[in-house]
């Protein structure tokens, strides 16, 4: 037993080295002892999560399980099972092992065990875009590691600042991974420090505060030695993203030079798709277009094979763009347009909340809106183009036709801009008169967030869930609630419904066409039909009369 111990311990202390890991876990499987081969099973599985061999690591948790004979070994397999699902993708397994857990904990009145079956469940229903039941779940655990002192505080904390986050609190997620920081400072345990501080400094990058985010990741790089192979890929690769933005390439290449053969060289898909990704941004950064579409063909051709969505409609997106700098407009268009269907194909069958992530994650709103745009006016130049080579052909076949459709063109045209000025004219009234009555108000979400109406430029209903427009926000904020029951708060402060999922604040209309209504220069929302005859029949003055 005394050498049993000995092996377990140099395997503690070695928990971020995976060499050492599998060489004390080979000495423990030798010995002809169920605790020996329940330690070694372990640490050879906890080697196998640290390499990112997902899938063998979850088969030697499984072989742990079998040899525990105590209910706190058992409850540390069963735990660290349930993390390693959740890590493969494999949530419903995750919730099985979490039953477990809570089954455990009850039957041993176990407050430690419950509070890590409560932060793990969070996890799950975090991954699976139930953000409410997450929260809920982080609290109590949050609340049991308090009474207990207990460093599982830190990881409860940084799940609840990642939920809202999510939902775009971006300010009240801020507090909650400044919290996780201080308390891993307390406890003094390095992988808790490490992960903290790795938290803080991407969400930092993520609120585009660059010099608060180097601030941490040189914390990090301070301790790069003390690194697993997981967070020493995530620094290189974010170091990399860090310094593409600051443009300052060859110290982007080095990081990713770094991190590349790593990640490359394990099995976790998720994080190659992420690092070709990174690959082509800064290829594409340095106009090497070419080497761009190599690895972005390469993180697409993963995701379809191993049938993530999630990860594939942003690389859609990312392809689009690069097309477009190569000048190859026509199958620029056609990725632009699998994007755009892949994206609402995903919002039909899962969560809103879960899509929101991603799109918040790879910032695809404003890339969005600028691809858009180009497609937009590459479509109506070729429009045009095709109405100019029509109009030649017309020109052959007489003086006469060709003298007649000028006089219709020019009627029409004469038409067109007498009730656009109408148009403008009534629309510009209704925009004084509401000015002119201060007409704008804080209105509170059933999320507890406050929105001025003055800066709100539009709602979209997709499903049970609301997203906000706000003016000057890179992404939308995110409740649920019904369309018609926000409609009532807002009707009295300038907002029309226009569309079945879509209702606008008529103070930031810049024009109206036939089906569309635009906000700002490049911002278009649907204008139905159905919505468009019921607001002519009250002479809605943003409609013709």
């Amino acid at each position: 037993m005394k050498q049993i111990n000995h092996y377990k311990q140099r395997c503690q202390k070695n928990s971020n080295n995976a060499d050492s890991l599998f060489y004390y876990s080979r000495l423990l499987l030798k010995i002809n002892d169920s605790t020996a081969q329940y330690e070694g099973y372990f640490a050879k599985a906890y080697a196998f999560r640290n390499n990112m061999e997902i899938d063998s690591a979850l088969v030697n948790f499984q072989k742990a399980i079998e040899f525990a004979n105590q209910t706190n070994l058992k409850s540390r397999a069963i735990r660290m099972s349930l993390i390693t699902a959740v890590n493969a993708g494999k949530n419903d397994m995750g919730l099985d092992y979490a039953e477990q857990m809570f089954e455990l904990a009850n039957k041993n009145n176990d407050s430690l065990l419950l509070a890590h079956a409560f932060n793990q469940r969070g996890i799950i229903y975090k991954e699976k875009g139930n953000l409410e039941l997450a929260i809920d779940d982080y609290i109590e655990a949050s609340r049991l590691y308090e009474s207990l002192k207990n460093p599982g505080l830190v990881n409860t904390y940084t799940n609840v600042a990642v939920a809202y986050d999510i939902l775009g609190q971006d300010t009240v997620s801020l507090k909650w991974f400044q919290k996780a920081y201080k308390d891993a400072q307390i406890h003094q345990i390095d992988r808790l420090k490490i992960r903290a501080t790795n938290n803080l400094a991407n969400h930092y990058k993520t609120l585009k505060q660059y010099d608060s985010s180097q601030v941490y990741y040189n914390q990090l790089l301070l301790r790069e030695n003390k690194l697993n192979t997981f967070y020493k890929t995530l620094l290189y690769q974010s170091l990399s993203e860090l310094s593409i933005h600051n443009k300052d390439f060859n110290q982007a290449r080095k990081y990713l030079n770094l991190a590349k053969p790593l990640i490359i060289n394990g099995t976790n898909i998720e994080r190659k798709i992420q690092i070709y990704s990174v690959a082509s941004k800064l290829d594409n950064a340095i106009k090497q277009y070419d080497e761009s579409l190599v690895h972005i063909d390469s993180a697409i051709f993963l995701a379809q094979q191993f049938k993530l969505p999630n990860r594939l409609f942003p690389l859609y997106l990312r392809k689009a763009e690069i097309l477009k700098s190569l000048e190859k407009y026509r199958p620029a268009t056609k990725y632009y347009e699998r994007y755009t269907t892949l994206r609402d194909s995903l919002q039909n069958v899962q969560e809103i909340k879960v899509i929101q992530e991603t799109i918040t994650k790879y910032q695809l709103d404003s890339r969005e809106q600028e691809m858009k745009a180009f497609i937009e006016s590459k479509q109506r130049l070729e429009s045009d183009l095709i109405i100019i080579s029509v109009i030649s052909i017309v020109l052959l076949l007489g003086a006469f036709v060709f003298y007649w459709r000028y006089r219709v063109t020019k009627s029409k045209h004469k038409a067109a801009k007498k009730l656009v000025k109408t148009n403008t004219t009534q629309l510009e009234k209704l925009q004084k008169q509401l000015e002119s009555q201060n007409v704008h108000t804080k209105i509170k979400l059933k999320n507890n967030h406050f929105i001025d109406t003055k800066d709100l430029l539009y709602v979209e209903s997709d499903g049970h869930y609301l997203r906000y427009h706000i003016e000057n926000r890179q992404t939308p904020i995110v409740e649920r609630q019904k369309l018609n029951t926000i409609l009532e708060k807002l009707q009295d402060y300038g907002f029309i419904r226009v569309h079945r999922s879509y209702i606008i604040n008529t103070q930031k209309v810049k024009a109206v066409k036939s089906d569309r209504i635009v906000l700002k220069k490049t911002l278009e929302v649907p204008f139905s039909r159905t919505y468009k005859q019921k607001l002519k029949k009250i002479k809605h003055p943003i409609v013709s009369s």
